[in-house]
Parts: C-alpha cells; sequence; structure tokens
C-alpha cells in the first residue's frame, strides 16, 4: 500500500495516495514512511494533524532523514510544548482527566521527551491508574536514565502499592543521582 500510496501521489491523485498511505499504516504501524508521507500530503489542511504522522515518522524511525527535516522545519516540537505546558498546569491544579488529554497530545508530537511521559505518569497516579503510571514513569526512565524525578514518582507509585523491594530500589537511584534530595531520604 506505501509504494501503490507513492505511485498515486506521483499521479497527483492525492486522495487515493492518502487513503493508501492510511492502510499502510494500518496493516503496519510500525512503517515510519507512510507516516511521513500522510503527514507531507495533510500539511496544507492543517499544521497539527500533519505534525502528528511527522512526529511519528520521526519516532519510528530516528536514521529518516527526511522525517527529522520535516519534524524540524514545520516546528512540530512546538506543539508540543504548547500542549505540554497546558498539561502540566492542569496537573498542578489536580485536574488529571484534563491533563492526561493535554499531555497525550504532547507525546504524539514528541514521543522522546522522557519529561512529557513523567507528567504523564503524574496524571495517571492522580487518576488512580497505577499500573499506567508505572509504566509510564519506566518509559520516561528509558529514553532519560539521569531523570531522578522519574525513579522517584516510580517509587512513591510501588510504594502505595505495597512493593516495597521495588520502591527501595528506585529510591536507592534517586540518591545515586542527586544525593541532595531529601524526599528521597524521607521515603
Amino acid at each position: 500500500y506505501y509504494k501503490l500510496g507513492m505511485a498515486n501521489l506521483n499521479n497527483s491523485e492525492f486522495v487515493q495516495a492518502g487513503k493508501d498511505f492510511e492502510a499502510a499504516i494500518q496493516i503496519d504501524s510500525k512503517y515510519a514512511a507512510p507516516y511521513l508521507q500522510k503527514g507531507l500530503l495533510v500539511k496544507g489542511k492543517g499544521k497539527e494533524e500533519a505534525c502528528k504522522y511527522i512526529s511519528k515518522a520521526r519516532w519510528l524511525s530516528d536514521t529518516m532523514k527526511a522525517a527529522k527535516v520535516a519534524y524540524r522545519d514545520n516546528f512540530c516540537w512546538m506543539c508540543g510544548i504548547e500542549y505540554f505546558a497546558k498539561g502540566k498546569t492542569e496537573i498542578d491544579l489536580r485536574q488529571f482527566d484534563e491533563g492526561l488529554k493535554n499531555l497525550n497530545m504532547a507525546i504524539a508530537y514528541c514521543h522522546d521527551s522522557g519529561n512529557y511521559y513523567a507528567y504523564r505518569g503524574i496524571a495517571y497516579e492522580g487518576l488512580g491508574k497505577y499500573d499506567s503510571a508505572i509504566a509510564d514513569y519506566t518509559l520516561a526512565i528509558k529514553i532519560d536514565s539521569g531523570s531522578y524525578m522519574a525513579y522517584y514518582r516510580r517509587a512513591l507509585t510501588y510504594e502505595q502499592n505495597q512493593k516495597y523491594n521495588e520502591a527501595f530500589k528506585d529510591l536507592t537511584k534517586v540518591l545515586m543521582i542527586n544525593p541532595k534530595f531529601a524526599d528521597g531520604y524521607k521515603h
């Protein structure tokens, strides 16, 4: 479907090309090329829609130069920053449902931000979805292994769920990264 989409694109059959790229995405959601082409195709219809596809292509293939260039040239990361700022404010106000929606959008634009996943983990935690919170904290740590706050939040979630060994390991890691973090010692 991707190759058919490219053929239709070359023949100026834009609607059919879009459908072909969508079919390719449905068949293999980890194939970056159709995401990029779909993003470039819908760019004229709206920046946000285009950036979602381009960002996904960039996330799936860190070696795809065209996706990196399109992401940079369209300032897709700025959309992520806007949604993150809204989501963070809502988390601070304990409006976890609304914060989660905005953080999901931020992550759609910036799949590689450990900070975004950590804040989404806080939203899940506030909603009582502890498994989702732990998954996001774990992903934040995978992206940024020096994020003591992601370790700390995951430790608190483990502690709440009476998984004390896991909490202790994470708290030890927190204090190795930031030995002056008093709350780490407290817990």
